[in-house]
C-alpha cells in the first residue's frame, strides 16, 4: 500500500511542477495584456476632432473594455490555477507552492 501511495505522491509532485509552470505562463499572459491595455490607452489621439475621430474613440473604448474584462477573467482563472498547484503540493507531501 505504501508503494502506491508513494507513486500517487510522485504523480502528484510531477503534475504539481506542469501546473506550476503553467501558472507562470499565465501571469505572463496576463502581463502582456496589462501591455496591451496601457498602449491602446495612449491611442486615444485626443486632436483628432471629427466624426471619424469619434468614431475611433468609441471603437477603441469598447476594445478596451473587451480587453479588461479578459484580464479579470485571466487573472481570475490565474489564481484558480495556482489554487490547484497549492493542492498538488500538499498531495505530494511538499510544503508551499
Amino acid at each position: 500500500m505504501d508503494g502506491i501511495l508513494a507513486a500517487d505522491s510522485a504523480v502528484c509532485a510531477a503534475e504539481g511542477q506542469e501546473v506550476r509552470q503553467l501558472v507562470w505562463r499565465m501571469t505572463q499572459c496576463v502581463g502582456r495584456l496589462d501591455l496591451v491595455r496601457s498602449r491602446m490607452r495612449r491611442l486615444g489621439l485626443q486632436g483628432w476632432q471629427s466624426p471619424a475621430g469619434d468614431s475611433y474613440r468609441g471603437a477603441l473604448a469598447g476594445k478596451l473594455a473587451e480587453l479588461d474584462r479578459c484580464v479579470r477573467e485571466m487573472e481570475a482563472a490565474t489564481s484558480l490555477v495556482s489554487r490547484h498547484a497549492v493542492v498538488l503540493a500538499a498531495a505530494s507531501g511538499r510544503d508551499g507552492y
